[in-house]
């Protein structure tokens, strides 16, 4: 099954957005074996921990359990928030997501970093072109995440020449529409 995490946190989490350090060590401790997405793909068993925009707050509460655990994750990263914060997304608390140096902090201890958009915009509501930018892979590898895990056929037919696979929330579990489940 493929998780999906945004924050990390000391405290107990808002939303499901967010979770616990505490919550997190008991996630560790009753689901794996934990692989990257691309292992996944070739038998469909396991778990496959996510974490969307790749906030602080997966650094700073995460990289000694990540130590300790040595288990695999993927960070879909929002290329133009890298060390910025969350000011366009209203929904939530005001937070900052990782720096590079903390994103290659994270690579260090088992993340791999994926690609999440350049801007989180929803991409069902752009112009091709938009959607063309949003999709650029700056890896030239890896999977994608669509933002607001929103994604029609036109989505797709780009990401699915850009990218190996792409992660959804409510997808179909085909290749380019994985579905994600939230924990707890």
């Amino acid at each position: 099954m493929i998780y999906l995490f945004h924050k990390l946190d000391r405290a107990a989490r808002p939303d499901v957005n967010w979770i616990s350090v505490a919550q997190f060590r008991v996630f560790l401790e009753n689901h794996g074996p934990y692989k990257y997405l691309t292992d996944y793909m070739e038998d469909r068993q396991g778990d496959v921990i996510t974490f969307d925009g790749v906030y602080e707050n997966v650094w700073e509460n995460g990289m000694e359990i990540f130590k300790r655990w040595q288990v695999p994750f993927e960070m879909f990263v929002v290329m133009g928030s890298i060390g910025k914060d969350n000011r366009w997304d209203q929904a939530q608390p005001l937070t900052r997501f990782c720096s590079g140096k903390q994103l290659a902090d994270l690579e260090s201890v088992g993340g791999r970093i994926e690609h999440h958009s350049f801007t989180h915009r929803d991409l069902t509501r752009l112009s091709a072109d938009e959607i063309d930018h949003e999709t650029r892979n700056p890896y030239d590898r890896g999977f994608f995440a669509y933002p607001h895990g929103r994604v029609n056929q036109q989505i797709e037919e780009i990401v699915t020449k850009r990218f190996i696979g792409a992660v959804g929330v409510n997808g179909d579990d085909s290749r380019f529409n994985l579905k994600r489940v939230y924990y707890g």
